[in-house]
C-alpha cells in the first residue's frame, strides 16, 4: 500500500524546526543515516535521532518497527529485486499531521563497500561520494513520497539491482522515521532494521568422461 514515486539519496540534512527546516526534512535525510553497523573498515552509520534532527526518544523506542520485504535469500548477479520498506508505529497515531520517511542502503558484509544499485521506473539513483560511506547506494523519501497523515503501516517500494558479479553476502540497512509533525525536532520516533541476502550458489562443475574415469569407485 501507499506505493509512490521515489527519489534517491538527496543529501539534505533532516531538520524539523520552522517552515524552512520542515521543507528540508520533507526533501529527505542526509546520506549515511541508516544505523548500519561497522563493516570492515567502514564506520557505523548514525540515524536521524540526533540533537537538532529527530530526537526525544531512543532509537527503536515506542510501539513501532521498520522491516524489509522482498530481500532474496540468495541473489543472482545482475537480477532486479523489488524491495518494500514497511514502517509501522502507533506512537504517533493521535497526531493528525504525522509524517513518515525512510532511508535504505546496501553494503557488502565483507568490507562495507556498496553493493548493487537502487532504482525506480522514472527516477535516478544517487551514490555517496568517494569519502562518504564507501560509495554505497541510498534510497530515501522526498517531498513527493513523504507520507503525511497516513495510517500505520506505510510502505515504499524500490528496485535493488544486484551487482553484475558475485560480491559475497550483502546486508540491507534501513531507518524509518515516524514523526509527529508538530514542527519541532522533539517527539519523533526513529526505527532501524535490516536483512541479508547471501552470495549466489556456485554452479557445479560439469562432469567429464575423463574426470569420471579418474575416480576410484572400488571403495
Amino acid at each position: 500500500m501507499f506505493h509512490k514515486r521515489l527519489w534517491f539519496g538527496l543529501p539534505v540534512i533532516i531538520l524539523a524546526a520552522g517552515a524552512t527546516l520542515a521543507v528540508a526534512n520533507s526533501a529527505g535525510p542526509a546520506l549515511g543515516r541508516t544505523g548500519a553497523p561497522k563493516l570492515g573498515t567502514a564506520s557505523s552509520e548514525r540515524t536521524c535521532n540526533d540533537a537538532g534532527c529527530h530526537n526525544g526518544h531512543p532509537v527503536n523506542d515506542g510501539n513501532g518497527t521498520v522491516e524489509l520485504v522482498g530481500v532474496p535469500d540468495r541473489y543472482t548477479p545482475g537480477a532486479a529485486y523489488p524491495i518494500t520498506v514497511r514502517l509501522a508505529s502507533t506512537s504517533t497515531q493521535l497526531n493528525g499531521f504525522r509524517r513518515w520517511g525512510f532511508e535504505l542502503t546496501a553494503a557488502r558484509l565483507s568490507d562495507g563497500e556498496g553493493a548493487g544499485t537502487f532504482s525506480s521506473p522514472t527516477l535516478t539513483t544517487v551514490i555517496g561520494n568517494e569519502f562518504f560511506y564507501h560509495l554505497r547506494p541510498y534510497a530515501t523519501h522526498n517531498t513527493s513520497t513523504l507520507q503525511i497523515g497516513a495510517a500505520s503501516p506505510v510502505e515504499w517500494t524500490v528496485t535493488w539491482n544486484a551487482p553484475a558479479t558475485d560480491q559475497g553476502d550483502v546486508g540491507f540497512y534501513v531507518a524509518g522515521n515516524a514523526a509527529n509533525g508538530n514542527g519541532s525536532n522533539a517527539g519523533d520516533f526513529i526505527y532501524t532494521g535490516g536483512d541479508t541476502t547471501r552470495s549466489p550458489v556456485s554452479p557445479a562443475a560439469p562432469a567429464t568422461w575423463g574426470g569420471l574415469k579418474a575416480k576410484d569407485y572400488r571403495r
